[in-house]
């Protein structure tokens, strides 16, 4: 008897665990799949209408300071520039519920037919909303002089049973990540122990720096003194994110820090600083 209710209940476990990742994975496809509906509508109708098409009510856009996508879109002319997006990763929360896509763009100024005249990278967070469809809830990009084609990579949600999260807020405050200081000292704090294996770093004028060796080398290079001035922070499960200001003792502009959290602990998967 108690075999048969432990081999039941291991079956249950399983078939619990087998049917959240099947959820998960399907969340993600929903979400690329989402993203491709974005661009195809786009290139019909028009960058203007698609973003007010799939910009949520509250979505931002950094430009680079924060501002609603919607109105800012509304006070837009029409315009038969195309900007195409190749997404060459996504990721999403182990609930589905909060998600983001990040890949190449170029701007096509005269629509399909124009060669492209600029070339960046974006960076797009998107949340469920309650009729179950995804709505960009913040979008930023960086530029740089030239295209860069990826093979898309996407990365299935996989901390589907990790015991709850810290509050992601409350881990900011406790880890000061946020001082003002030199860079030395803003990596050990920020970026040192923070970092995703696979996190991407995103900066004005340069290609994605990929994966944890070179995004060290980067940030450890970075400005001798950095203040972030955090403006929002929202976290879903195992997925957070937070913008804001940043100011250097050579520029200043907007970041976003897209946060995961991984093998008992927060990481950075994503790094953006827009000027």
């Amino acid at each position: 008897m108690k075999t048969y209710l432990f081999r039941t209940f291991y079956f249950l476990l399983c078939a619990f665990c087998f049917a959240s990742l099947s959820f998960a994975q399907t969340d993600l496809e929903n979400l690329v799949n989402t993203e491709k509906a974005f661009a195809k509508f786009t290139a019909e109708k028009g960058m203007k209408q698609g973003f007010l098409e799939y910009s949520a009510d509250d979505g931002i856009l950094l430009q680079p300071t924060a501002t609603n996508a919607k109105e800012y879109w509304k006070a837009k002319d029409d315009s038969p520039a195309l900007l195409v997006r190749n997404p060459t990763f996504a990721d999403i929360s182990s609930d589905g519920r909060l998600g983001y896509t990040t890949g190449d763009r170029e701007l096509r100024a005269q629509g399909k037919s124009d060669k492209p005249t600029a070339f960046g990278q974006y960076a797009t967070l998107w949340q469920k909303q309650i009729n179950g469809k995804f709505k960009v809830i913040l979008d930023i990009g960086i530029s740089h002089n030239k295209s860069q084609p990826v093979e898309t990579d996407r990365l299935s949600p996989k901390e589907t049973s990790e015991s709850k999260p810290p509050k992601f807020f409350e881990f900011l405050e406790q880890s000061r990540v946020f001082d003002r200081s030199n860079s030395a000292t803003i990596y050990n704090k920020l970026y040192k122990n923070n970092l995703a294996d696979n996190v991407r770093v995103l900066r004005e004028g340069k290609l994605p720096i990929i994966g944890k060796k070179l995004a060290d080398k980067e940030l450890k290079n970075a400005a001798k003194e950095l203040s972030l001035q955090p403006k929002f922070t929202f976290d879903i499960k195992n997925l957070a994110y937070t913008y804001g200001k940043y100011e250097s003792d050579k520029e200043k502009g907007s970041f976003v820090e897209i946060w995961k959290y991984h093998n008992g602990k927060w990481q950075i998967v994503l790094d953006i600083y827009t000027k």
